[in-house]
């Protein structure tokens, strides 16, 4: 009789595997649960802490027209400093002397930019950086760049990057299409050969 209700019974490790996979998820429920309601009993408190505002109103009253919103006269604080000129990325407008161009050719590369702007780069992610000149006759940053004879997609993007004498940057995509050759055709041969 013992063997057979030692034989019926359990090991002791699936009993206490079974509690768990059965507990974890009701104790999962209840802490949600919990954390809930006590943010809803904090958001009430604070609500009903908060004095209403008192409106006074006569039957002679009438309604006006809504006041228009005025701007902030001054500017919005970020930590201690307050925003100014010097904390705003320069602006800049690239223009490429052609965007459909063949392995090995040059592009010249104009850019008009911000007062504040000290450097000017040209990257294709690919080789290095090549830094622009400013033609101060004009006030506009000119500079070549040369595409690689290796290019094997058909297009290819290039990062033009403005930055201040405060680190601020900017940075333009300009995208130039790659005109690939075309393989060269076979000599047709003469009828009846």
């Amino acid at each position: 009789m013992q063997d057979r209700q030692v034989a019926n019974r359990r090991p002791p490790e699936l009993h206490g595997s079974r509690g768990a996979v059965l507990i974890a998820p009701i104790v999962a429920a209840l802490l949600a649960f919990g954390c809930g309601r006590q943010s809803a009993e904090r958001t009430a408190r604070s609500v009903d802490a908060t004095p209403a505002a008192v409106v006074s109103t006569t039957q002679e009253s009438v309604p006006s027209a809504p006041e228009p919103v005025r701007p902030q006269t001054e500017l919005p604080q970020r930590g201690d400093a307050a925003l100014s000129a010097e904390s705003l990325p320069p602006e800049i407008v690239v223009s490429a002397s052609d965007t459909l161009v063949a392995p090995g050719a040059t592009v010249e590369f104009t850019v008009r930019g911000t007062s504040d702007v000290a450097e000017v780069v040209v990257w294709d992610g690919i080789g290095q950086r090549q830094a622009l000149a400013l033609d101060s006759a004009s006030g506009v940053w000119r500079g070549f760049y040369r595409v690689p004879l290796g290019a094997s997609r058909d297009r290819l993007g290039l990062s033009v990057t403005a930055r201040t004498e405060a680190n601020k940057w900017r940075r333009v995509w300009v995208f130039l299409k790659i005109q690939q050759d075309a393989p060269p055709a076979l000599p047709e041969a003469p009828p009846g050969s």
